[in-house]
């Protein structure tokens, strides 16, 4: 029986659309873990929200991602197009986050979540399709593991990059003002990510019946 190719191998062998959502999902989940877990404190601490808010931000957030994922997948998929959800979505998401270090009531932190998911939905199912279109048959699962794999890689650094950075930012703006300079430093890594989403190019989708049939 043959040898599989090591693993390295297949990860270097995998298509470039591939390989470059893993980064942008790596960038993007960095710049949001470098906000998330400073914003119920921001909002009940600095903003005097009461602790129900936090409730029902996240309801209303996470509610609207998971409308926005199915009606962005069929209609990716009636217009024959996954870039354009995928770099909208990347981009809206990536641009509105430094706007959490503008608010001052928590109907604002709302504001900026909900365009926020907007952006998730809109990218979700798109970006699946993608990567299922760009990957060989034989590498399908070792596509979508790495795209996650990278996805909780940047969950993971921007925690990291928030405890190193914050003692200094804390001794420069107070605590109040370095929940701000957070936020808005988050849009470091969110740039970067739409820089790479750019650069995307639609691939032919054989899973689409063409527009002949």
């Amino acid at each position: 029986m043959q040898k599989a190719p090591p693993l390295r191998t297949r990860l270097a062998s995998l298509d470039r659309t591939v390989l470059l959502l893993g980064c942008v999902s790596l960038l993007t989940d960095l710049s949001s873990e470098m906000i998330w877990p400073l914003l119920p404190l921001f909002i009940t601490t600095v903003l005097g929200a009461p602790p129900a808010v936090l409730g029902l931000i996240e309801g209303l957030a996470e509610a609207t991602a998971n409308l926005m994922k199915a009606g962005s997948g069929l209609w990716s998929d009636r217009v024959r197009k996954r870039r354009p959800f995928v770099v909208g979505g990347y981009a809206l998401s990536g641009l509105v986050k430094p706007l959490f270090a503008l608010a001052t009531v928590w109907p604002h932190i709302l504001a900026v979540r909900l365009a926020d998911r907007v952006g998730k939905g809109l990218r979700g199912s798109a970006r699946d399709a993608m990567v299922a279109s760009c990957a060989g048959p034989c590498d399908l699962g070792l596509a979508f593991g790495y795209r996650k794999a990278m996805d909780s890689l940047g969950a993971m650094l921007g925690p990291v990059v928030v405890f190193l950075m914050l003692p200094t930012l804390v001794g420069m703006y107070g605590e109040t003002g370095a929940y701000r300079a957070v936020f808005a430093l988050s849009i470091v890594p969110a740039l970067m990510a739409v820089a790479l989403v750019w650069q995307l190019c639609d691939t032919p989708d054989e899973s689409l019946p063409s527009k002949e049939s």
